[in-house]
């Protein structure tokens, strides 16, 4: 083993500074509002854990539609739940999920929720395009939409390659 002395070069350090404050200046604004980066959907991951970029927003008295969501993303945080899980909550629990689809993606992909006792799901898709309604899953709920109509709730979607979305999902579970 051999220890070479490496001159101290003050341009060095200040290049240094300048990158740590750049990364930072990018990353933490993620985190002071509870955003997750994009989910990458590629053409090499067929199936994508969906946990990781989840954040929530609460309305315990049922009074928010998707639309007055979407101008309150800041106020999402990460879930403080065990993982993968809401835990029972009185009212509606939003769900935020931002994907980033890859330009060689393909165009067709499954969301699926593995939790069956789920009441009501409404699944919209948030774009450039604005925002769409893609549909209806639940045991209380009418069917709607692109529902898989299977076991646990799930639905089709049609993402394009080379863009971003954000998954914005309304959750209703009652209990026993």
């Amino acid at each position: 083993m051999m220890f070479t002395q490496t001159p101290f070069h003050r341009g060095a350090v200040f290049a240094f500074l300048f990158r740590m404050m750049a990364l930072l200046a990018i990353v933490l604004p993620a985190f002071a509002f509870g955003q997750t980066a994009p989910l990458q959907l590629t053409r090499s991951a067929p199936v994508v854990e969906a946990w990781p970029g989840v954040t929530i927003l609460r309305d315990p008295d049922n009074r928010l539609d998707a639309a007055s969501v979407i101008a309150r993303v800041t106020e999402f945080e990460r879930p403080r739940t065990a993982y993968a899980t809401l835990g029972m909550q009185p009212g509606t629990t939003w769900v935020r999920i931002p994907v980033a689809v890859a330009p060689d993606a393909p165009g067709g992909w499954v969301m699926q929720i593995d939790f069956a006792l789920l009441d009501e799901v409404d699944v919209h898709l948030v774009s450039n395009a604005g925002l769409r309604h893609v549909a209806s899953l639940g045991r209380m709920q009418q069917p709607g939409g692109e529902n898989l109509r299977s076991r646990v709730p799930g639905t089709g979607l049609r993402l394009a390659p080379g863009q971003h979305y954000a998954g914005l999902l309304r959750g209703c579970a009652v209990g026993a």
